[in-house]
C-alpha cells in the first residue's frame, strides 16, 4: 500500500536531488567524458543491472524445482550472488586503478557475462539434473548425518557452481 510506497519515493528524491548536486562536480573534471557518453556508460550500467536481476529472479525459479522448494533456497541464491558481487567487486575495485581503458575493461566484463550466462543455463539445464550425488542418500546414512544440513549443503555447493561465475563479473563491472 501507501505505507510501503511512501518510504521508496522519498529515497528516490534523495538519490536524485544527490544526482542533480554531484553531476556538475564530475562534469568539471577535466577528463570527464563527454555527456553522451556518460549516458551511454549510465545506460550499459543500468542495461547490465537489469540483466543481473533478471537473471537472479530466473535462477531462483529454476534451482528452486530442482533444490526442492524450501524457506533457504531464495536467501541460498542471493547469499550466493550477493557474495560473488562482493568478490567481484572487491577484484574489480583493485584492477580499476591500474586499467588504461575502463570503458573497454566493462565491455570485456559484460561480454563474458553471456558466457557465464551460457555456462549457467547448460549447467542448470544439462548437468544439474545429472550430477551423480542423490540427495535423497542422506536420509539412508542411519541418522549418522543430518539430512537438511547435507542437502543445504549439497544445494550451496551446487548453487555456486552455477551463479558464482555471472555475479563476479557482474561485481567486477561495478567499479
Amino acid at each position: 500500500g501507501v505505507g510501503g510506497v511512501a518510504p521508496h519515493l522519498a529515497v528516490a528524491g534523495c538519490g536524485l536531488w544527490l544526482a542533480s548536486r554531484t553531476r556538475n562536480a564530475v562534469a568539471a573534471v577535466a577528463n570527464a567524458p563527454p555527456e553522451a557518453d556518460a549516458r551511454s556508460v549510465d545506460f550499459a550500467i543500468a542495461l547490465s543491472g537489469l540483466t543481473a536481476l533478471a537473471s537472479e529472479v530466473v535462477w531462483t525459479k529454476v534451482l528452486s524445482l530442482q533444490f526442492g522448494a524450501t524457506v533457504y533456497t531464495f536467501s541460498l541464491i542471493l547469499a550466493v550472488f550477493l557474495t560473488g558481487l562482493g568478490i567481484g567487486s572487491t577484484i574489480g575495485a583493485s584492477l580499476a586503478q591500474s586499467v588504461a581503458r575502463p570503458r573497454v575493461a566493462f565491455g570485456w566484463c559484460q561480454m563474458l557475462i553471456c558466457g557465464a550466462m551460457a555456462w549457467a543455463a547448460y549447467q542448470m539445464f544439462d548437468s544439474l539434473p545429472f550430477w551423480p550425488i542423490n540427495p535423497s542418500i542422506s536420509s539412508q546414512l542411519n541418522g549418522t548425518v543430518n539430512a537438511d544440513a547435507f542437502n543445504f549443503q549439497l544445494d550451496l555447493v551446487r548453487c555456486f557452481w552455477v551463479v558464482l561465475p555471472a555475479a563476479l563479473l557482474w561485481g567486477a563491472g561495478f567499479p
